[in-house]
């Protein structure tokens, strides 16, 4: 089983990554450490990155579950890797960080576009 994080960093940042993703990995490692067959991916990409480029990199991880930290400067950009890449798999969506609430949810034009949805903090959880 595999589950790959998406981070979709803003141009205005030095970093060239979100930390939450790895803190999440490093939770999960621990709490699945005698499971050898659950692997865990970080993928990170600029906000400015094309859609189509972000997708190849994840259709070709092959995950069964694609996790993605969502904040205000990147949930559009998420959705729409997430209808393209429904187009060509069927992998897990995941969504979850500070963008993700009951009102957020309910004001995207299909709610359904993810398969879960973790509000607040996401290691128990996920």
């Amino acid at each position: 089983m595999k589950l790959v994080l998406i981070n979709l960093y803003s141009s205005e940042t030095m970093a060239r990554y979100l930390l939450s993703s790895y803190v999440l990995k490093a939770y999960l490692n621990k709490a699945f450490d005698s499971n050898a067959e659950f692997k865990i991916d970080v993928l990170n990409f600029n906000i400015d990155s094309e859609v189509e480029k972000i997708c190849a990199e994840i259709i070709n991880r092959k995950p069964c579950y694609v996790g993605y930290s969502c904040y205000t400067w990147n949930i559009e950009k998420v959705i729409s890797v997430i209808e393209r890449i429904k187009e060509k798999s069927d992998f897990v969506h995941i969504l979850g960080g500070p963008e993700i609430s009951l009102n957020r949810i309910s004001s995207f034009s299909s709610p359904a576009i993810a398969d879960y949805y973790v509000i607040g903090e996401g290691e128990k959880v996920l």
